[in-house]
C-alpha cells in the first residue's frame, strides 16, 4: 500500500466508528428489538395486523392500522412513536406515541380513516430514532 493510501485507510479506521455512533447509541439507549411491523386495514383478535389484512395501498375512508411485535424491551414504558408522514411535504400529518408493553407484545396504533388521498410514509420511532419506515398510499375511493 503507497503512503498516502495508507494514510487514508488509518484515518478511516479511526472515523468509521464514528460515523454510525450516533444511530447506534440511541438504539442501544432504547433497549427495544422490534420486528413485524405490519400496516393493514384491521387488527385481529389479539390486536395486531394480521397478514390477511396487510396492505400499503387504501381508498379514502378505509380504516388504516399498524402493528409491531416487541421482540425484546428491557425499557417496559420506552416512548414507540407512529407517524404518517406526506411525501410531497414531508410534513407530519398524523403522529401517536404509546408506551412499551414490554418483551414479546404487539402494540398497534389506529391511524383512523381520515387521511386525504396521497402518498405517505409511516415511520416508527423508539426513543426519538426512526427504525423503520413503511410506504403508504391512499386513493380516491374507486380509484385505481
Amino acid at each position: 500500500m503507497t503512503r498516502p493510501y495508507a494514510f487514508a485507510a488509518a484515518i478511516f479506521a479511526l472515523l468509521a466508528p464514528l460515523l454510525d455512533c450516533g444511530a447506534n447509541q440511541a438504539a442501544q439507549k432504547s433497549a427495544i428489538v422490534i420486528s413485524e411491523v405490519r400496516l393493514g386495514h384491521g387488527l385481529d383478535i389479539d390486536g395486531k395486523v394480521p397478514p390477511c389484512l396487510g396492505a400499503s395501498r387504501f381508498s379514502t375512508g378505509d380504516p388504516i392500522h399498524l402493528s409491531l411485535w416487541q421482540e425484546t424491551s428491557e425499557r417496559e414504558g420506552a416512548t414507540v412513536r407512529v407517524s404518517i408522514r406526506d411525501v410531497l411535504t414531508s410534513r407530519v400529518v398524523w403522529s401517536e406515541e404509546k408506551a412499551s408493553h414490554g418483551s414479546g407484545s404487539y402494540l398497534s396504533f389506529g391511524i383512523g380513516r381520515a387521511l386525504p388521498s396521497g402518498a405517505y410514509r409511516a415511520e416508527l420511532s423508539v426513543g426519538g430514532v426512526v427504525v423503520s419506515r413503511k410506504s403508504v398510499e391512499i386513493r380516491p375511493f374507486g380509484g385505481r
